[in-house]
């Protein structure tokens, strides 16, 4: 098994595509060579704990209300080739996704992180649902049988906040800049959403060195 890293923002909508594309991939090829984690890595690791309008922040980062519109018209294109159901016209709020990467480095620690990635995923880009909400935050965890009062008092404390800035501030310091990025064994880096076509590729690379024999066996 080959360790598979994704570096990734719950909030933004590439590390969504990417995460299905993938998945997609493995699910074509029918084996998974991967041991895969999610780490924390935000796209506006400056933003306001209470987040703020969406189309503020895009359009300042993409050039106005017009580089908005294309950024959300491509997401809607590549979703919909998934098969992903998002609706881009409910997501009017950008929660500073610090909460939300909490609750998936918990998620993590009971076996179903990308289970919980998913959920969030789900619950934003479909449902317009505010994932920086503590209340919204220890609903989704309650529907993966996780103890939701028990995520309402962590979430309203400091537990694991600051490691998980250390973290990203780790991650940004080697020089990961593209939300999402993903690291195949430790030593293959892969910046934003590949399709699947490369992830198959990928897989079959790795099943193939794998599986061959090492030199001088018998056959």
């Amino acid at each position: 098994m080959i360790k598979l890293d994704i570096l990734g923002d719950p909030t933004d909508a590439w590390s969504m595509i990417a995460l299905a594309a993938l998945q997609a991939a493995l699910a074509e090829s029918g084996e998974n060579p991967f041991v895969i984690e999610w780490h924390p890595l935000r796209r506006f690791p400056k933003l306001d704990p209470a987040g703020a309008p969406r189309h503020d922040v895009l359009g300042e980062a993409l050039g106005g209300r017009e580089g908005v519109a294309q950024y959300d018209r491509e997401v809607m294109e590549a979703a919909t080739a998934l098969g992903l159901e998002v609706n881009m016209d409910r997501v009017l709020h950008l929660p500073n996704a610090l909460n939300a990467l909490r609750l998936i480095h918990w998620a993590g620690q009971e076996g179903h992180q990308l289970d919980m990635v998913e959920a969030l995923q789900t619950a934003y880009f479909r449902d317009g649902a505010d994932i920086g909400d503590i209340d919204t935050l220890a609903a989704i965890a309650a529907t993966l049988d996780m103890d939701r009062e028990a995520v309402k008092r962590l979430l309203s404390g400091p537990a694991d906040a600051a490691e998980l800035r250390e973290r990203e501030a780790h991650s940004r310091k080697m020089g990961v800049k593209a939300v999402p990025t993903f690291i195949v064994g430790s030593h293959h880096v892969l910046p934003g959403a590949q399709p699947p076509a490369l992830w198959l590729s990928v897989i079959k690379d790795i099943i193939a060195e794998t599986s061959a024999p090492p030199d001088g066996t018998v056959h």
